[in-house]
């Protein structure tokens, strides 16, 4: 049983949850076993909920009681793995303050004996939480436990990956082990039809992240002792940065190892494209308003030596922002032929960038006792890191992602998190409720005709191919300054197996009649068409789609509008 204790204003609670499964370390993508299908669960990977069946049961969701005490519109959870809550009460307890009066919010903090307690405890307590109590937001403090998602047989080999989407996506029908084998499945059936057609791990119209969530866990390699004056550290300089004490300036550091590494499969560039791909990046990212040439820091060198020295001591150098893509692994880097870069070398020469952009394969592997993502974030001044727990595929032109260009606005990290719904190996190391800006006011309002589009229900026999059905959507700036609108994703309720839409789909304007972003003047509209295909004969089912646009304004950073259609 939870014991709670009632130890700060506004409804504060620490509570003792029971029972956590032991974690086990875990190598990256390809180092260890999976569990194999019908496998006992007990030998499965640990942390993982293998029955989801009573998710809901017991006193994890019945104990919650925050609603007629706190006296604030929303809460954030605190999950401290007990370990490290003794020796840092007082600074969790100033994070508490700190989070409470800057987003209005009540903060329970949640106490987690991590070698009995599972994951799916944890995430029954945040469904309840949410339910009950408003839950927006957690932050995930030491070893808190994680699961495994997978099951996604491609080549003969299941890929799976670590994620703390567990603890946000929060709706159990997403999170599903059918064959019990401890690794929760990465398909379903939510559509009619013969076959698997939704992909858990995208971002789906009813799939969504519910709250947002962060993880602050010391590298495990290092004894309790030192992971703790890690944590201090970080919770110190975070009450810093927030009070103003500590300031991290505006510079910018940008590196694309791929681009310089000395492998032709990654293209090579000039010292010229290079500094122009940075300044192009730096441009495009809202938060930067001086002149490249003052606030952008390039690293380029003909020489991958030479181009490791730069890095590390550019990193070295207070800077609010980095950006690195590189190849990597779980606890390394490689930036070409025999040159590497590993937790020592950030211990020997310590990030003092704010916020670190991780453009790498694993590095945020925090299941590693030795991961990368977590010396960049402990060994310096780092207050979030950016990364990826498993292989990611990112080529071409680096590009400010909305996840950058939106902090602009004041959104917190968790915040953005929620609302641009990365990849479940995306993860975020460091504390979620910060901000890089002030939050902003004013700018446009945006008007949608047709929240809601209704294509008329028909007979899938009726759908002559191709089949083609459209409706209009008119967007309206209602406000009184200019507003520009970016395309940020397209979502849907259908999925292949291997993340191919099913026929049919929606789709909007293409490129050739609208291209984004499209700014509008004050009282000016456009419309855009909204488009039913089907290039083959289609299933029965319900099919439903999301197009989601940022803004340029403060006041609405997000506008979008949904379709949806019936064929029985």
């Amino acid at each position: 049983m939870m014991n709670m204790l009632d130890i700060r204003r506004h409804a504060r609670r620490i509570a003792s949850i029971a029972s956590f499964m032991s974690l086990m370390p875990a190598g990256c993508m390809g180092s260890g076993s999976e569990p194999a299908d019908g496998a006992d669960s007990s030998s499965a990977r640990a942390a993982v909920a293998v029955d989801t069946a009573d998710l809901r049961d017991g006193p994890l969701v019945s104990d919650v009681a925050l609603g007629a005490e706190c006296d604030r519109p929303g809460t954030v959870a605190l999950v401290v793995d007990q370990a490290f809550h003794a020796p840092l009460q007082a600074e969790l307890a100033r994070l508490s303050d700190d989070i409470e009066g800057e987003l209005d919010v009540c903060v329970v903090t949640e106490l987690v004996d991590t070698s009995s307690t599972t994951a799916r405890q944890v995430h029954a307590r945040l469904q309840g939480l949410h339910q009950q109590a408003g839950l927006i937001g957690n932050l995930l403090i030491g070893d808190i436990p994680y699961v495994w998602l997978g099951d996604l047989i491609v080549g003969g080999v299941n890929y799976a990956h670590i994620t703390d989407a567990f603890y946000e996506v929060l709706d159990d029908q997403y999170w599903q082990d059918r064959n019990h084998n401890g690794t929760y499945d990465r398909r379903g059936d939510i559509v009619s039809g013969p076959e698997d057609d939704v992909s858990y791990d995208a971002s789906t119209v009813d799939r969504r992240r519910q709250v947002w969530s962060g993880r602050l866990t010391p590298p495990a390699v290092l004894p309790l002792t030192e992971r703790v004056a890690q944590l201090r550290a970080y919770l110190d300089r975070n009450h810093a940065y927030r009070t103003g004490a500590k300031s991290y300036g505006s510079r910018v550091v940008f590196y694309n190892s791929l681009g310089q590494n000395g492998d032709p499969g990654d293209g090579e560039l000039s010292q010229a494209q290079a500094q122009q791909q940075a300044s192009d990046f730096y441009s495009a990212g809202w938060l930067f308003t001086q002149p490249p040439a003052q606030g952008l820091s390039t690293v380029w060198s003909s020489d991958i030596a030479a181009q490791r020295q730069l890095w590390l001591s550019r990193l070295n150098e207070t800077s609010e922002y980095a950006f690195v893509n590189v190849h990597g692994t779980s606890s390394s880097q490689w930036l070409g032929g025999s040159t590497y870069l590993s937790g020592s070398d950030y211990q020997a020469t310590p990030p003092r960038a704010l916020l670190i952009d991780l453009q790498s394969c694993t590095n945020g592997h925090f299941a590693d006792p030795d991961y990368m993502g977590g010396w960049l974030l402990f060994s310096g001044e780092a207050l979030a890191v950016r990364a990826y727990t498993d292989l990611v595929f990112v080529a071409g032109d680096p590009a400010p992602s909305p996840e950058l260009q939106l902090l602009a606005h004041g959104l917190t990290l968790g915040e953005v998190r929620q609302a641009t719904t990365p990849l479940n190996i995306d993860v975020l190391l460091g504390d979620p409720t910060l901000r890089l800006r002030p939050r902003g006011t004013g700018g446009a309002t945006l008007a949608v005709s047709e929240p809601e589009l209704v294509f008329p229900p028909i007979s899938s026999y009726a759908v002559t191919i191709p089949h083609v059905a459209e409706r209009f959507v008119t967007l309206t700036n209602t406000g009184s300054a200019p507003v520009s609108l970016y395309y940020l994703q397209e979502q849907w309720a259908s999925w292949g197996g291997l993340g191919a839409v099913l026929e049919p789909r929606f789709m909007i304007d293409p490129a050739d009649v609208v291209t984004f972003p499209v700014t509008l003047a004050p009282g000016q509209s456009r419309q855009l068409r909204v488009y039913f295909t089907a290039d083959v004969p289609p299933y029965a089912g319900d099919y439903r789609w999301e197009a989601v646009f940022y803004t340029s304004s403060p006041t609405q950073p997000f506008v979008s509008f949904r379709a949806s259609r019936t064929l029985y």
